[in-house]
């Protein structure tokens, strides 16, 4: 439950940085935050339903934005596919060693919050097939974007820019009127965001009340908003600090043990508790 929400709230910082950075630079991150958090808490209060359907709503939404940045960004000619090369230069060593834990973990070990939320689907028999072909579609969006940045910002500056895509689209050119296009990209990156930070403040959410036997997860919608607000605001000094946490210590030290770790210990223990449990039979 803890793991949750300090994942939701360094999201929620992800989100104030975001801002701060593209667009409100004299704003207080607290003014940022708690606008987000008032989203959340809003449709959260309402319940996992309408969380699902404001989903559907906007990952259409979110495709055609998309779709059309990437056809404005090839229209440019601003792709340079000699920035992808040399195609490993170095080996897969250095391939390997990005994959794990950092690729591993974010984002994909994350979708371990969907393991709260896999009880409340009305068909549960669909579950495997809707999560495998939603990884590997996220995946190949994921891969195609990276790649799209490096062709069009090269590896250096791919690197070393906070929002990689941010930087991209702020590059479109068009016929000399279609440029400034860096909102819709910052669109993109808010509402991605807030379903973010929704579903892993709900996946804590629903842990403390089965914990505590609570009637309705209402009760706790308003209390854990403002914790998670506090712990957005209070995790990191700034920016810098914030990412190097999030590259260096939280990988290792959170996202494997609570991904893979205590997953791996709990099937173990299910696997014996039901062996067990048919030879008393």
């Amino acid at each position: 439950m803890i793991y949750f929400l300090y994942i939701s709230g360094r999201v929620l910082r992800d989100f104030g940085d975001l801002l701060l950075t593209a667009f409100l630079p004299e704003t207080p991150l607290f003014i940022i935050n708690i606008l987000m958090v008032a989203v959340s808490v809003y449709v959260l209060y309402l319940g996992i339903e309408v969380l699902a359907r404001t989903g559907e709503f906007y990952f259409f939404i979110l495709l055609l934005v998309g779709l059309s940045l990437n056809i404005l960004i090839f229209f440019s000619n601003i792709i340079d596919l000699t920035n992808l090369l040399p195609l490993l230069e170095d080996g897969w060593k250095n391939v390997l060693m990005t994959t794990f834990p950092k690729v591993f973990t974010f984002p994909f070990g994350e979708m371990i919050v969907f393991t709260m939320l896999l009880p409340y689907l009305n068909k549960q028999s669909s579950a495997l097939k809707v999560g495998v072909i939603s990884i590997l579609l996220s995946g190949i969006l994921i891969s195609f974007t990276i790649e799209m940045n490096l062709a069009v910002l090269g590896a250096d500056i791919t690197a070393r820019s906070q929002f990689p895509l941010l930087t991209t689209v702020g590059k479109i050119r068009v016929m000399e009127f279609l440029e400034r296009l860096d909102a819709l990209a910052v669109v993109i990156l808010v509402i991605g965001m807030f379903f973010k930070i929704s579903i892993f403040m709900y996946a804590g959410i629903l842990g403390i009340k089965n914990l505590f036997k609570l009637a309705k997860h209402q009760e706790l919608v308003i209390p854990i908003g403002i914790v998670t607000l506090f712990c957005s605001i209070t995790m990191a000094g700034n920016i810098t600090e914030h990412k190097k946490e999030g590259i260096e210590v939280v990988p290792l030290y959170l996202h494997l043990p609570f991904q893979v770790g205590i997953p791996i210990v709990l099937f173990i223990i299910t696997l014996i508790r039901k062996k067990l449990s048919k030879s008393n039979h």
